[in-house]
Protein backbone atom coordinates (compact mmCIF):
# COMPACT_ATOMS: atom_id res chain seq x y z
CA UNK A 1 0.00 0.00 0.00
CA UNK A 2 1.98 3.11 -0.81
CA UNK A 3 -0.12 6.60 -0.11
CA UNK A 4 -0.36 9.18 -3.28
CA UNK A 5 -0.94 12.50 -1.59
CA UNK A 6 -1.29 15.98 -3.41
CA UNK A 7 -2.24 19.50 -2.87
CA UNK A 8 -5.40 20.10 -1.37
CA UNK A 9 -6.72 23.03 -3.18
CA UNK A 10 -8.38 20.73 -6.16
CA UNK A 11 -11.04 19.46 -3.52
CA UNK A 12 -10.57 22.67 -0.73
CA UNK A 13 -13.94 23.28 1.19
CA UNK A 14 -15.58 24.76 3.88
CA UNK A 15 -15.64 22.32 6.68
CA UNK A 16 -19.19 21.02 8.08
CA UNK A 17 -19.88 21.24 11.76
CA UNK A 18 -20.52 18.06 13.11
CA UNK A 19 -23.05 16.91 14.62
CA UNK A 20 -23.27 15.68 18.28
CA UNK A 21 -23.70 12.21 19.18
CA UNK A 22 -21.91 9.27 20.00
CA UNK A 23 -21.87 5.63 18.03
CA UNK A 24 -21.99 2.53 19.42
CA UNK A 25 -19.07 1.00 19.97
CA UNK A 26 -17.07 -2.40 18.06
CA UNK A 27 -17.08 -4.49 21.52
CA UNK A 28 -20.85 -5.28 20.23
CA UNK A 29 -20.23 -5.08 16.88
CA UNK A 30 -20.95 -8.70 15.63
CA UNK A 31 -24.70 -9.81 16.74
CA UNK A 32 -25.46 -13.20 17.52
CA UNK A 33 -27.96 -15.03 15.40
CA UNK A 34 -30.81 -14.73 18.27
CA UNK A 35 -30.54 -10.62 18.27
CA UNK A 36 -30.79 -10.56 14.80
CA UNK A 37 -34.71 -8.79 14.89
CA UNK A 38 -33.39 -6.31 17.42
CA UNK A 39 -30.85 -4.38 15.62
CA UNK A 40 -29.87 -0.77 16.98
CA UNK A 41 -29.16 2.12 14.85
CA UNK A 42 -26.16 4.36 16.14
CA UNK A 43 -27.24 7.29 17.87
CA UNK A 44 -27.51 10.47 15.29
CA UNK A 45 -25.86 8.14 12.72
CA UNK A 46 -28.55 7.32 10.06
CA UNK A 47 -31.30 9.84 10.76
CA UNK A 48 -31.86 10.85 6.97
CA UNK A 49 -35.15 12.27 7.30
CA UNK A 50 -37.18 14.71 9.39
CA UNK A 51 -38.94 14.48 11.62
CA UNK A 52 -38.83 10.76 12.63
CA UNK A 53 -36.38 7.76 12.90
CA UNK A 54 -34.44 5.86 10.07
CA UNK A 55 -36.62 2.57 8.99
CA UNK A 56 -33.90 0.53 7.74
CA UNK A 57 -35.19 -2.49 6.33
CA UNK A 58 -36.63 -3.59 9.17
CA UNK A 59 -37.80 -7.20 7.69
CA UNK A 60 -34.19 -8.41 7.04
CA UNK A 61 -30.36 -8.42 7.67
CA UNK A 62 -27.76 -9.77 5.57
CA UNK A 63 -26.21 -12.75 8.04
CA UNK A 64 -22.65 -13.36 8.33
CA UNK A 65 -22.46 -16.44 6.35
CA UNK A 66 -24.10 -14.33 3.17
CA UNK A 67 -21.16 -11.52 3.50
CA UNK A 68 -18.82 -14.16 4.29
CA UNK A 69 -20.50 -16.10 0.71
CA UNK A 70 -19.88 -12.41 -1.09
CA UNK A 71 -15.97 -12.58 0.04
CA UNK A 72 -15.82 -11.17 3.33
CA UNK A 73 -13.21 -12.69 5.43
CA UNK A 74 -12.42 -9.81 8.35
CA UNK A 75 -15.34 -11.19 10.38
CA UNK A 76 -15.55 -13.64 14.00
CA UNK A 77 -12.22 -12.08 15.25
CA UNK A 78 -10.02 -13.79 12.76
CA UNK A 79 -6.16 -12.95 13.12
CA UNK A 80 -4.58 -14.66 9.57
CA UNK A 81 -2.66 -12.49 7.36
CA UNK A 82 -5.18 -10.92 5.06
CA UNK A 83 -7.88 -10.43 7.76
CA UNK A 84 -4.91 -8.35 9.33
CA UNK A 85 -3.89 -6.73 6.12
CA UNK A 86 -7.51 -4.93 5.59
CA UNK A 87 -7.41 -3.95 9.52
CA UNK A 88 -4.13 -2.17 8.44
CA UNK A 89 -5.87 -0.65 5.58
CA UNK A 90 -9.00 0.64 7.61
CA UNK A 91 -6.46 2.20 10.15
CA UNK A 92 -4.93 4.33 7.52
CA UNK A 93 -8.37 4.91 5.88
CA UNK A 94 -9.40 6.50 9.65
CA UNK A 95 -6.02 8.44 9.50
CA UNK A 96 -6.83 10.36 6.39
CA UNK A 97 -10.39 10.82 7.85
CA UNK A 98 -8.81 12.59 10.93
CA UNK A 99 -6.54 14.37 9.05
CA UNK A 100 -8.78 15.80 6.76
CA UNK A 101 -11.21 16.82 9.12
CA UNK A 102 -10.54 20.28 8.87
CA UNK A 103 -10.08 20.31 5.11
CA UNK A 104 -12.93 18.91 3.18
CA UNK A 105 -16.30 18.25 4.27
CA UNK A 106 -16.70 14.58 2.54
CA UNK A 107 -13.89 13.27 4.66
CA UNK A 108 -16.10 10.38 5.46
CA UNK A 109 -16.43 9.16 2.02
CA UNK A 110 -14.28 6.58 0.87
CA UNK A 111 -14.27 5.61 -2.79
CA UNK A 112 -13.14 2.28 -4.06
CA UNK A 113 -11.62 1.44 -7.91
CA UNK A 114 -9.56 -0.50 -10.16
CA UNK A 115 -7.99 0.31 -13.11
CA UNK A 116 -9.97 -2.58 -15.05
CA UNK A 117 -12.91 -4.76 -14.28
CA UNK A 118 -11.71 -8.33 -12.23
CA UNK A 119 -8.82 -6.98 -9.58
CA UNK A 120 -11.27 -7.56 -6.63
CA UNK A 121 -12.21 -3.80 -5.83
CA UNK A 122 -15.76 -5.10 -4.49
CA UNK A 123 -13.79 -7.88 -2.45
CA UNK A 124 -11.84 -5.02 -1.08
CA UNK A 125 -14.78 -2.58 -0.73
CA UNK A 126 -16.65 -5.39 1.23
CA UNK A 127 -13.51 -6.21 3.82
CA UNK A 128 -12.47 -3.00 4.20
CA UNK A 129 -16.39 -1.99 5.07
CA UNK A 130 -16.98 -5.19 7.26
CA UNK A 131 -13.07 -4.10 8.82
CA UNK A 132 -14.33 -0.40 9.50
CA UNK A 133 -17.51 -1.80 11.64
CA UNK A 134 -15.98 -3.98 13.56
CA UNK A 135 -12.78 -1.74 14.17
CA UNK A 136 -13.70 1.72 14.38
CA UNK A 137 -16.71 2.50 16.79
CA UNK A 138 -18.64 3.97 13.81
CA UNK A 139 -21.68 3.48 11.38
CA UNK A 140 -20.37 2.30 8.08
CA UNK A 141 -22.53 2.08 4.94
CA UNK A 142 -21.24 0.38 2.00
CA UNK A 143 -22.40 1.96 -1.53
CA UNK A 144 -22.81 -0.64 -4.70
CA UNK A 145 -22.39 2.06 -7.47
CA UNK A 146 -21.37 -0.17 -10.07
CA UNK A 147 -23.66 -1.08 -12.62
CA UNK A 148 -22.01 -3.90 -13.73
CA UNK A 149 -23.70 -7.29 -14.11
CA UNK A 150 -22.47 -9.93 -11.01
CA UNK A 151 -21.76 -6.41 -9.12
CA UNK A 152 -21.78 -6.48 -5.51
CA UNK A 153 -25.49 -5.94 -5.29
CA UNK A 154 -26.07 -9.56 -6.87
CA UNK A 155 -23.27 -11.44 -5.03
CA UNK A 156 -25.48 -10.59 -1.59
CA UNK A 157 -28.82 -11.36 -3.16
CA UNK A 158 -30.06 -7.95 -3.07
CA UNK A 159 -31.04 -7.14 -7.24
CA UNK A 160 -34.21 -7.01 -5.96
CA UNK A 161 -34.29 -4.32 -3.69
CA UNK A 162 -34.70 -0.55 -4.15
CA UNK A 163 -31.46 1.19 -4.11
CA UNK A 164 -28.62 4.26 -5.23
CA UNK A 165 -30.20 4.48 -8.67
CA UNK A 166 -33.98 4.82 -6.91
CA UNK A 167 -32.97 7.52 -5.26
CA UNK A 168 -31.69 9.42 -8.57
CA UNK A 169 -34.86 8.69 -10.27
CA UNK A 170 -36.86 10.05 -7.03
CA UNK A 171 -34.76 12.22 -5.09
CA UNK A 172 -37.75 12.51 -2.41
CA UNK A 173 -37.63 9.12 -1.31
CA UNK A 174 -36.12 8.11 2.31
CA UNK A 175 -32.90 7.37 1.57
CA UNK A 176 -33.06 5.04 4.81
CA UNK A 177 -35.76 2.93 3.19
CA UNK A 178 -32.69 1.61 0.47
CA UNK A 179 -30.61 0.65 2.97
CA UNK A 180 -30.34 -3.19 4.03
CA UNK A 181 -28.67 -4.17 7.58
CA UNK A 182 -26.54 -6.52 8.35
CA UNK A 183 -25.82 -8.68 11.52
CA UNK A 184 -22.46 -6.54 11.79
CA UNK A 185 -24.14 -4.55 13.47
CA UNK A 186 -22.71 -1.00 12.54
CA UNK A 187 -22.62 -2.13 8.79
CA UNK A 188 -24.69 -1.48 6.44
CA UNK A 189 -25.24 -1.86 2.42
CA UNK A 190 -26.89 0.19 0.00
CA UNK A 191 -27.76 -1.75 -3.22
CA UNK A 192 -27.39 -0.41 -6.72
CA UNK A 193 -31.00 -0.53 -7.24
CA UNK A 194 -32.83 -0.22 -10.54
CA UNK A 195 -33.56 -3.87 -10.30
CA UNK A 196 -37.04 -3.01 -11.47
CA UNK A 197 -35.52 -2.40 -15.10
CA UNK A 198 -32.20 -4.03 -15.02
CA UNK A 199 -31.49 -2.94 -18.41
CA UNK A 200 -32.10 0.85 -17.91
CA UNK A 201 -29.33 0.50 -15.15
CA UNK A 202 -26.77 2.23 -17.70
CA UNK A 203 -28.96 5.29 -18.78
CA UNK A 204 -30.33 5.99 -15.22
CA UNK A 205 -26.31 5.59 -14.63
CA UNK A 206 -25.64 8.05 -17.34
CA UNK A 207 -28.06 10.92 -17.61
CA UNK A 208 -28.73 11.06 -13.84
CA UNK A 209 -25.03 11.47 -12.32
CA UNK A 210 -25.00 10.10 -9.10
CA UNK A 211 -21.67 11.96 -7.41
CA UNK A 212 -24.47 15.07 -6.14
CA UNK A 213 -26.52 12.09 -4.30
CA UNK A 214 -23.74 10.70 -2.95
CA UNK A 215 -22.19 14.39 -1.95
CA UNK A 216 -25.22 15.00 0.06
CA UNK A 217 -25.25 11.92 1.36
CA UNK A 218 -22.30 12.36 3.15
CA UNK A 219 -23.07 15.75 3.87
CA UNK A 220 -26.12 14.57 6.13
CA UNK A 221 -24.34 10.89 6.78
CA UNK A 222 -21.06 13.18 8.03
CA UNK A 223 -20.78 10.66 11.59
CA UNK A 224 -20.96 7.82 9.58
CA UNK A 225 -17.77 6.14 6.86
CA UNK A 226 -19.50 6.03 3.27
CA UNK A 227 -17.26 3.50 1.27
CA UNK A 228 -18.63 3.35 -1.89
CA UNK A 229 -17.51 0.45 -4.37
CA UNK A 230 -17.39 1.91 -7.98
CA UNK A 231 -16.68 0.98 -11.50
CA UNK A 232 -13.69 0.26 -12.66
CA UNK A 233 -11.94 3.33 -13.50
CA UNK A 234 -10.66 2.18 -17.86
CA UNK A 235 -14.59 1.01 -17.95
CA UNK A 236 -16.91 3.84 -16.97
CA UNK A 237 -16.60 7.83 -16.57
CA UNK A 238 -18.02 7.27 -13.17
CA UNK A 239 -14.85 7.14 -10.68
CA UNK A 240 -13.59 10.34 -12.35
CA UNK A 241 -16.51 12.03 -11.48
CA UNK A 242 -16.55 10.84 -7.63
CA UNK A 243 -13.37 11.22 -7.69
CA UNK A 244 -13.60 14.76 -6.88
CA UNK A 245 -15.65 14.47 -4.04
CA UNK A 246 -14.32 11.52 -2.27
CA UNK A 247 -12.42 12.48 0.64
CA UNK A 248 -10.03 9.48 -0.44
CA UNK A 249 -10.07 6.95 -3.37
CA UNK A 250 -8.64 3.60 -2.90
CA UNK A 251 -6.95 2.32 -6.17
CA UNK A 252 -7.01 -1.95 -6.16
CA UNK A 253 -4.06 -3.37 -7.77
CA UNK A 254 -4.17 -7.04 -8.99
CA UNK A 255 -0.39 -8.49 -8.60
CA UNK A 256 0.79 -9.58 -12.08
CA UNK A 257 -1.19 -8.44 -13.94
CA UNK A 258 -2.13 -4.86 -14.12
CA UNK A 259 0.25 -2.97 -16.54
CA UNK A 260 2.00 0.05 -15.21
CA UNK A 261 0.40 2.15 -17.88
CA UNK A 262 -3.32 1.37 -16.92
CA UNK A 263 -2.44 1.82 -13.63
CA UNK A 264 -1.14 5.50 -14.41
CA UNK A 265 -4.24 6.15 -17.01
CA UNK A 266 -6.64 5.55 -13.94
CA UNK A 267 -4.54 7.68 -11.40
CA UNK A 268 -4.87 10.14 -13.98
CA UNK A 269 -8.74 9.70 -14.05
CA UNK A 270 -8.67 9.98 -10.37
CA UNK A 271 -6.15 12.71 -9.87
CA UNK A 272 -8.80 15.38 -8.55
CA UNK A 273 -9.20 13.64 -5.23
CA UNK A 274 -5.89 14.90 -2.98
CA UNK A 275 -5.59 11.32 -0.81
CA UNK A 276 -5.33 8.60 -3.09
CA UNK A 277 -4.30 4.81 -1.63
CA UNK A 278 -2.47 1.77 -3.83
CA UNK A 279 -3.26 -1.25 -2.40
CA UNK A 280 -1.59 -4.07 -3.93
CA UNK A 281 -4.27 -7.76 -4.32
CA UNK A 282 -3.86 -11.07 -5.05
CA UNK A 283 -0.30 -11.29 -4.36
CA UNK A 284 1.04 -14.59 -3.83
CA UNK A 285 2.96 -15.12 -1.08
CA UNK A 286 5.80 -17.72 -0.78
CA UNK A 287 6.77 -16.82 2.91
CA UNK A 288 5.09 -17.82 6.69
CA UNK A 289 6.89 -14.80 7.66
CA UNK A 290 4.08 -12.33 7.18
CA UNK A 291 0.51 -11.08 9.08
CA UNK A 292 -1.56 -13.87 11.10
CA UNK A 293 1.49 -16.63 11.95
CA UNK A 294 -0.25 -17.72 15.42
CA UNK A 295 -0.16 -21.26 14.63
Amino acid sequence: MKPVTKPLHLVERAALHLRQGSTGGPESALLPEAAAERVATPPGALLLSEPGPAAIQPARALSVETLEGAGMITSRGRRDRIAEEFRIVGQQVLAAVAAAAERTSLRNLVLVTSARPGEGKSFAALNLAASLALGSGRSVILVDADIKAGSLTATLGLDAEPGLLDLVVSPAQLAEATLVRSRIEALHVMPIGGGSDPNGRALISTHNPIAGLLTSFAHRLSESLIVVDAPACLSSSDPAALAAIAGQVLLVVEAERTRRREIEAALDLIDACPNIMLVLNKVRVATRDTFGVYS
